[in-house]
């Protein structure tokens, strides 16, 4: 066994068990997570920014009120269990703190309203009902028989098994119909389209609404673009496990 680095129910795990998972890809999202943080923190650094001292301890107060440790022994209880020294943590949250500078820096609140200008109709959204098939024919003639007023959706639903119901963005809509969708008046059937699964989708168009950049819009282009910036860097120096 490699050097133990968990230990519960009688068993441990050690380091090459997490090497293992990582190679194996169920570990492979948090070793990019750790990647894109600290090349973000060390970008930062190359911008000039800077984490305050102030700044890391409210990241780091952060993490313990969400833990729900409020006073100081607690606190060192905590690390001590999970066997973390203040030092690790403090370069840590440095790194977070930068990275989230980062963020801010290179994707300003200006570049996200000249986007969303240039690129309004992408964030509209589509209130959809779906219902799916396992073959092409039977959603085809259901489709059909819907645009002709033969059945009624609840029919299409009990055929189908059940109706889901989603919220989507022009950009989250299947390629197919996304165009479309967002020309269709309420009530309008889509479909059939072929699903990730090999199923067959038929839409119903419930409600469209156009979109405004509110707080939480703005906030998820910033993390796209942030995202997609980032991802330059990566395209560059692919990951490669070393060990």
């Amino acid at each position: 066994m490699s050097d133990e680095i968990a230990r519960g129910g009688g068993v441990s795990a050690g380091i090459d068990d997490l090497v293992l998972a990582i190679k194996l890809g169920s570990g492979f999202g948090l070793v990019q997570e750790i990647l894109a943080r600290r090349a973000a923190a060390d970008r930062a650094r190359r911008e000039g920014l800077t984490a305050t001292e102030e700044e890391i301890a409210e990241a780091l107060d952060d993490l313990y009120t969400g833990n729900d440790l409020f006073e100081e022994p607690q606190r060192e209880a905590w690390r001590s269990g999970a066997n973390l020294t203040s030092e690790v943590l403090h370069a840590h949250f440095a790194e977070v703190v930068l990275a989230s500078k980062l963020r801010e820096h290179l994707i300003s609140d200006e570049t996200i309203d000249a986007h969303f200008k240039a690129s309004r109709h992408e964030y509209s959204r589509a209130d959809v009902e779906i219902v799916e098939f396992e073959s092409m024919g039977a959603a085809a003639e259901t489709s059909l028989q819907l645009r002709e007023g033969e059945i009624a959706w609840p029919e299409a639903g009990a055929r189908a098994g059940g109706v889901d119901s989603q919220s989507l963005s022009r950009r989250e809509a299947p390629e197919e119909i996304a165009a479309e969708l967002f020309a269709a008046e309420a009530g309008s059937f889509l479909g059939p389209v072929e699903t990730d699964e090999g199923g067959y989708a038929v839409y119903r168009l419930a409600t469209k609404q156009e979109a405004e950049l509110d707080d939480d819009l703005r906030e998820q282009i910033r993390e796209r673009m942030f995202s997609e910036e980032m991802a330059r860097d990566f395209a560059k120096q692919p990951v490669r496990i070393v060990r």
